[in-house]
């Protein structure tokens, strides 16, 4: 499979309830939305890292933004797979 486009949307999403933790409490969370074209089909995926300061990871919005921009993104854009292991080794 040729990858020929992806798309990144970064959105804001409403929880139905605080999401609250010893640290204190949130009301809404981050999600990047990554949508990706090849070969006449469309597969969707995410990353959801937690606000900086607040997460149980060093991942951020803006890490995961840049990792997926500037490193990821471009590893993959363009080649074409044979299986996931192919592009898992590209990544």
């Amino acid at each position: 499979m040729r990858l020929e486009k992806i798309t990144l949307t970064h959105v804001r999403v409403p929880l139905r309830e605080a999401f609250a933790i010893s640290g204190g409490a949130i009301v809404d969370t981050d999600a990047i939305v990554v949508r990706v074209h090849g070969d006449g089909v469309v597969g969707y995926g995410q990353s959801s890292p937690m606000a900086a300061g607040f997460g149980y990871s060093s991942d951020t919005p803006e890490s995961c933004w840049d990792a997926l921009t500037n490193s990821l993104v471009p590893r993959v854009l363009g080649r074409n797979f044979q299986s996931a292991d192919q592009l898992d080794a590209a990544l």
